[in-house]
């Protein structure tokens, strides 16, 4: 037998050009929602973030820095620290030092797969302006388990490299302006679904296993490839995931194909 569920975790994630993006979409929403609202923008991780308070100005939800172990509640926005990643852990938050996905820390992957780890079709998942394609991989994977995901128009994205990332990876994106998608997310949280029991399958496992785990993390699966990690020089190996697989070495640090160039470049940059 199913259980009754409105659609009541939502995370977030911009980078370039998203501060306004994110003021404009937390406009949107009231006061009341029947969400907890998670978010991650990609900021360097010596900055001191203003970003909490820049939220929790942009609307009537109270915006703050997600603190470890707190438990999540409706009408609040947690925003991911500096240098820190922001993940779900059942229906509470964790903060993880763990390996940089893409090349950033916080990211929107880790993100995305602990929201469809734990809250599954619960899950609504939204990509803001930025560049590259953080977030991509997360939005396919929770779509794959019964959650939403919707994208910022990329012609009124001061950069669209991540929402169209996030379009190509998935199957039924709903793309719209920042004002569509709060009412978006208004209709969504409101509604009621009964849904199956969901459990956490293998791969997204041992994708979130560099982040809540403290021991020695396994050989990533898949074939050592040629290559090496822009962030530590350790081998590289080619893993299997959905939708186009990524790199990842023995420390942990994951790579989309494109962010993996991208950061193969500024290696390169730095060596010169």
């Amino acid at each position: 037998m199913g259980v009754i569920i409105g659609r009541d975790v939502v995370v977030v994630a911009a980078s370039a050009g998203g501060v306004e993006a994110l003021r404009s979409l937390l406009g949107g929403l009231p006061g009341d929602l029947r969400a907890a609202v998670m978010v991650v923008l990609h900021i360097s991780p010596r900055a001191s973030s203003a970003l909490p308070g820049i939220l929790d100005r942009s609307g009537p939800l109270k915006a703050a820095a997600a603190q470890d172990g707190e438990p999540l509640r409706h009408g609040h926005v947690y925003a991911a620290p500096p240098d820190l990643h922001l993940l779900l852990d059942g229906d509470a938050v964790r903060l993880s030092r763990g390996p940089r996905h893409n090349g950033h820390r916080p990211a929107a992957d880790p993100l995305f797969l602990s929201a469809a780890a734990f809250a599954g079709p619960r899950t609504l998942a939204v990509v803001l302006s930025g560049t590259l394609d953080d977030g991509a991989r997360g939005c396919a994977q929770v779509e794959s388990r019964g959650g939403l995901v919707a994208v910022q128009d990329p012609e009124e994205s001061p950069f669209d490299g991540m929402p169209r990332a996030a379009i190509a990876a998935t199957a039924r994106p709903m793309v719209a302006g920042l004002a569509d998608i709060a009412k978006w997310i208004v209709r969504q949280s409101d509604g009621a679904r009964e849904v199956k029991g969901e459990t956490v399958d293998e791969e997204l496992e041992r994708e979130l296993s560099p982040f809540y785990s403290h021991g020695a993390l396994p050989r990533p699966p898949g074939d050592l490839s040629a290559l090496t990690c822009p962030d530590c020089n350790s081998p590289l190996y080619e893993v299997p995931t959905s939708p186009n697989g990524h790199y990842q070495c023995i420390v942990g640090h994951a790579w989309s194909l494109e962010s993996m160039i991208d950061g193969q470049g500024e290696a390169v940059e730095r060596a010169f």
